[in-house]
């Protein structure tokens, strides 16, 4: 996705679709962001992510900007191991998680 409008209004859907109103409380985002900024639509049966153990970098300039910035974290919580009916081997295999 290359379009600078088509990216502008699939970013604002995406921020607004996780925190309704919050596109309008942001900086707006410059060209040079939004240029630098690739978007990328799949379908996905699977996904992985890095993602960062640490706080938000923002810009010096940014750190004016009057709101929220900071961390949501998640979790991810084993569940009970739930065997295929049509599995060969029936003993859950050990976990480093507990």
């Amino acid at each position: 996705m290359t379009d600078p409008a088509h990216k502008l209004a699939s970013l604002r859907a995406l921020i607004d679709g996780l925190y309704p109103g919050r596109w309008e409380t942001l900086r707006p985002i410059s060209a040079k962001e939004l240029n630098a900024t690739t978007l990328l639509r799949i379908a996905l049966d699977e996904a992985s992510a890095k993602v960062r153990d640490a706080g938000v970098k923002d810009d010096e300039e940014d750190l004016d900007w009057p709101v929220w910035a900071g961390v949501i974290p998640l979790q991810t919580v084993l569940g009970e191991p739930v065997t295929e009916t049509d599995s060969v081997g029936r003993e859950t295999p050990p976990t480093r998680f507990g």
